[in-house]
């Protein structure tokens, strides 16, 4: 790990920590305000993994119609995984089946590159915190329902965060495409020192 003080200070300043704060408040907001205001502490946390769903798979990079479209899948795809997995929580048999063919299928998605591997983590998370515990019918419905709010939630939190500080976070984006393009020519430069010893710097 690079702990220089230049290192330390690129990082503050790039889409990476702007993004990593945007998405761990969007993730606690739902659990903040059910459990503070409402004191709905159950229900907030079940909401605040539907909206840690959605974090994991919003990272920086790609048009934002394209992050909108996968977010969007991974909220229906994770209320589908709760709503399976509590669904057949109380039936042991059910839950062995339904593990193993979501483990198989959100294994599938990693086909689909990085965002389709985070789509299916995502899914697999959501999946073994559902099974924790047998689930009776309505809560399997209010589980669900409130899964689906926490992705929506931070769906529309990320959608608004980025139309809100867009000029930011390309300006960023932009910072860290330059500075990867000065360490690649600084590494391209080392090697025309004559006293450099090449091996090393190939290694």
């Amino acid at each position: 790990m690079d702990l220089r003080i230049a290192s330390i200070r690129r990082f503050l300043y790039s889409h990476y920590f702007f993004g990593g704060i945007r998405q761990a408040i969007g993730m606690l907001l739902p659990v903040l305000v059910l459990g503070g205001l409402f004191g709905q502490y159950s229900i907030g946390l079940v909401a605040t993994f539907g909206a840690q769903c959605l974090a994991i798979i919003d990272q920086p990079g790609g048009p934002q119609r394209h992050r909108t479209n996968e977010m969007l899948g991974g909220a229906l795809l994770g209320t589908a995984t709760v709503t399976l997995t509590g669904a057949a929580s109380s039936y042991p048999i059910l839950l062995w089946l339904a593990v193993i063919a979501q483990c198989f299928t959100f294994s599938i998605f990693s086909v689909f590159g990085k965002r389709g591997g985070l789509i299916g983590f995502a899914g697999l998370l959501l999946m073994t915190l559902t099974m924790h515990s047998p689930l009776a019918p309505h809560e399997v419905l209010l589980h669900s329902a409130a899964t689906l709010g926490g992705a929506l939630f931070y769906l529309g939190w990320s959608l608004a965060f980025s139309r809100l500080f867009w000029l930011r976070e390309e300006r960023q984006a932009m910072s860290v495409a330059l500075f990867a393009t000065a360490d690649y020519m600084a590494a391209r430069a080392s090697f025309y020192d004559e006293n450099a010893d090449l091996a090393v710097k190939i290694q």
